[in-house]
């Protein structure tokens, strides 16, 4: 689930996070998900959309925005191996794509958010979700993004 939404996103019915909007969006330009850095989430995410893909677990949740870091020195050495690893095999990983058209649902586990209430691109479906159709996911996912990030106006 995507956090800042408290619910659920998913694009074509299938219910993703942060890291596989990205994929997504890189797959339409037929690049792959080489590697990926941050806590096991992360890593269980990038590992569900491609068994492939190098993860460096760097840090380790410790409650809601928070986390203990791992030390810079274990960290940089962790990168180094893994991104040259990645690169050592980014051929053999297919980019994640889906075909269009495309449909981004945005589903909360409580009261809706008010931003997408008044935003006239998003579809309200009436149960607490809603949705975006459009053919470039790239350009829906901006949509998504200047509805909770005023500041990128």
């Amino acid at each position: 689930a995507y956090s800042i939404l408290d619910g659920t996103l998913s694009v074509n019915g299938m219910e993703i996070g942060e890291i596989g909007m990205e994929a997504m969006i890189a797959g339409t330009y037929g690049v792959p998900l080489i590697m990926v850095t941050g806590d096991a989430a992360a890593e269980m995410e990038a590992k569900s959309l491609c068994a492939e893909t190098e993860t460096a677990v760097v840090k380790y949740a410790a409650g809601f925005g928070t986390a203990m870091c791992c030390a810079p020195s274990y960290t940089r050495k962790l990168l180094y191996e893994k991104a040259k690893t990645a690169v050592e095999h980014c051929r053999d990983i297919s980019p994640l794509m889906i075909d269009a058209p495309y449909e981004i649902q945005l589903r909360f586990s409580g009261e809706a958010d008010e931003r997408l209430l008044h935003a006239e691109e998003f579809i309200n479906n009436g149960d607490g979700s809603f949705a975006l159709r459009g053919t470039n996911l790239h350009q829906m996912w901006d949509a998504v993004n200047l509805v909770y990030c005023d500041w990128l106006d």
